[in-house]
Parts: C-alpha cells; sequence; structure tokens
C-alpha cells in the first residue's frame, strides 16, 4: 500500500523512505522489497526502488490476492490506472477486452473507458474514479452519455463488424454499464448497473442470470465474410 502511495507521482522511493513511511524497521522494509524485486514486482538498485507504471498494476493486482481491499487499493491507483485494474479483472473472468475503444460515427468521435467481450456478450464500461461526492445527477448523466456510447457503437455494424470477433448470423448483446470507485446508493438507474470495484467480481460471475433486467441492444451482423 504505501508503494503504491508513495510512486503514484515518482516511480522512485528510497527503501529508507519507504520504510519510516510504513512504520518498519529499515531491515524489514529492505527483505520484503528484496522479495518484491525477485518476483519481478519492482525493481530495487542501490538501495532505490524503482516502480514503474506495469510494476504498479502487477503490485495492486498482488495485494488484492494477499486479501487487501479492493476499494483500498484503487484509491491509491489515478484513473488510467483505475481503468487498467478494472480491465485486469474482467479477463480473469474470461474477457476479452479492448481499453479506451475509440471509435467514429456520423463526423463524432466517440470513446469507451473499456470494452469487454465473452462470447456474444459485449459490456461497454465507463470507469468512475469518483470516491466520494457521487451524486444522483451525476450518476444519471454518466448513464445517459454511456447509453449513448452504447447505442451508437451499435448503429456502425461495420465496426462491429471489424473490431469484435463474432460468428456469421450471430446475435450479439451490447449492454452499458458504470464502474464506481466508492459505494453508490443508487445500484442501477434506467436498467443500468452502477457497480463498486469491490463487487465487480461477483456482478461479472453472476450477471448472465439477470440479463433480463438490464438496457441491452442487440445486433445481429450477417454475411461476415462479405
Amino acid at each position: 500500500m504505501k508503494l503504491l502511495e508513495n510512486t503514484c507521482n515518482d516511480e522512485k522511493i528510497s527503501v529508507r523512505d519507504l520504510a519510516s513511511k510504513a512504520r518498519f524497521s529499515v531491515q524489514m522494509a529492505a527483505d520484503i522489497i528484496n522479495g518484491l524485486s525477485i518476483q519481478g514486482l519492482l525493481l530495487s538498485k542501490n538501495e532505490t526502488i524503482i516502480v514503474n507504471r506495469d510494476n504498479r498494476l502487477q503490485l495492486a493486482v498482488e495485494a488484492v490476492n494477499n486479501g487487501m481491499d479492493w476499494e483500498r487499493i484503487c484509491r491509491k491507483l489515478g484513473f488510467r490506472e483505475f481503468e487498467d485494474i478494472t480491465a485486469e479483472v474482467f479477463r480473469a473472468n474470461n474477457f476479452k477486452v479492448l481499453s479506451r475503444f475509440v471509435f467514429r460515427h456520423a463526423a463524432r468521435r466517440f470513446e469507451i473507458d473499456l470494452v469487454g467481450q465473452r462470447d456474444r456478450i459485449i459490456i461497454c464500461v465507463d470507469c468512475k474514479h469518483w470516491s466520494r461526492g457521487m451524486s444522483s445527477g451525476q450518476l444519471i448523466q454518466a448513464v445517459k452519455k454511456q447509453v449513448e456510447r452504447t447505442k451508437t457503437l451499435v448503429k456502425d455494424t461495420q465496426i462491429c463488424k471489424n473490431r469484435f470477433n463474432v460468428k456469421d448470423e450471430s446475435e450479439i448483446l451490447f449492454i452499458p454499464i458504470i464502474i464506481t470507485l466508492g459505494n453508490p446508493k443508487n445500484r442501477m438507474i434506467r436498467k443500468v448497473p452502477i457497480v463498486p470495484v469491490l463487487a465487480l467480481r461477483s456482478f461479472l460471475a453472476e450477471f448472465d442470470l439477470h440479463l433480463k433486467s438490464l438496457t441491452i441492444f442487440k445486433l445481429i451482423l450477417k454475411n461476415l465474410a462479405n
């Protein structure tokens, strides 16, 4: 946690400084850092710890795998890193992931933070790195914009043909969702799920059971070979 907290703006920190911030002895900190270095989770050189962007994500995943709370970890990440660790959760649940999905339609540019595909299901994700102050009005606007992006993507059949791996005559289901850092009071707005990152794993494991209650845009792609 202290590594993530203190390498957000600067990828370098000394072992001594980290020990002080974590309230560990220098020797204990050095031993832990050496173990993380052996695992390839960071680089340690001449008592200086170097943690790049990829290392930070690996450390975040390692922390969660060792029992740390998702929300506490995500609070130590920047908004782009929040998107990246969200993508890791999708991959862990057998989704193929396209991050920062950009497309143009009717002379307009659209961007979806993350698109996850598993078989005929395509989930269009808007990641909101909000820890507090999530008003109902903000969430409603976020849902409105995400529905518009998803609906526009489905309209552009050519983009869907080119970017997604689907079979001829397949019915593809596009589902807009919002993922938040905090825990909002409203978990569903206009049939669009508002999913706290802490609940993302269980949501992905169970959402097939709740498809009838969600906003879904359907598309049948024909003659893909042409």
